[in-house]
């Protein structure tokens, strides 16, 4: 229930409890006479109602809506979105790379002298952790491992890309099949004013056939340019990984 619906029945319960009948009331003020008669007796909004159910109380949000609005008033309360843009025009203007190395020198120093394990180690910045990406940045990873990865990568689009030409193909070539087919009109004989019931039949027949026949020589014109481009897929592939 929206807060004009909520101030209306505010109203209602005003006059109601200065002793204006509640369907006069309720009617007045365009609002339902059972929700003010309900409020009346004590039944709870909507809102207060499902608070059990909230991760916060209304006393809770207030205080929460309260402080946000302090801190907006400070300039304290970028959004995330503003926050990361500034930080980024930011480094991109003042980083030097001595800087960056003096961070990291300090930064290791404590590691060593807190003994902080890699587990405990949270990659975040000041807009927080980026979701997606992994918490534990002190793992090292093996130089031979990641080129594996990335001619793995290189081998995956490569199929990726036949496939989505294969696949656009097929959508091309199942659209074509899917046009309608004139149909055939029916000659009335010159002795006759109108086509007869057989006539009619005798047409309908031939446009289904006709059309199942173009749908046939789709499909096999499908299947055709499917072996081909494996094929043609298959023999890329092999040279991209045994190049001569």
């Amino acid at each position: 229930m929206g807060p004009d619906e909520e101030y209306l029945i505010a109203k209602s319960l005003e006059e109601v409890r200065k002793g204006e009948r509640v369907e006069d009331s309720a009617t007045a003020w365009g609002t339902s006479a059972t929700t003010v008669r309900r409020r009346r007796d004590g039944g709870l909004t909507m809102q207060e109602g499902l608070e059990p159910y909230q991760r916060l109380s209304k006393n809770n949000e207030d205080f929460v809506a309260e402080w946000i609005c302090e801190e907006e008033d400070a300039g304290r309360a970028p959004n995330k979105a503003q926050l990361g843009r500034q930080l980024d025009s930011f480094r991109a203007k003042e980083t030097k790379k001595e800087a960056l190395q003096r961070y990291h020198d300090s930064l290791k120093r404590i590691f060593l002298k807190k003994n902080v394990q890699p587990g405990r180690i949270t990659n975040m910045d000041e807009c927080g952790v980026q979701e997606g990406e992994s918490r534990d940045v002190g793992t090292k990873r093996d130089y031979r491992a990641f080129v594996r990865k990335a001619g793995k990568a290189v081998d995956n689009s490569a199929e990726v890309i036949t496939a989505l030409k294969l696949e656009n193909q097929l959508l091309r070539d199942e659209n074509e099949s899917l046009k309608p087919v004139s149909k055939k009109k029916v000659k009335p004989s010159p002795g006759e004013a109108y086509a007869n019931i057989e006539d009619i039949y005798r047409a309908q027949r031939e446009a289904k056939q006709q059309q199942a026949k173009l749908v046939t020589n789709h499909k096999n014109q499908v299947a055709l340019e499917k072996q081909d481009l494996l094929e043609s897929a298959s023999s890329a592939l092999e040279h991209m990984r045994n190049p001569k």
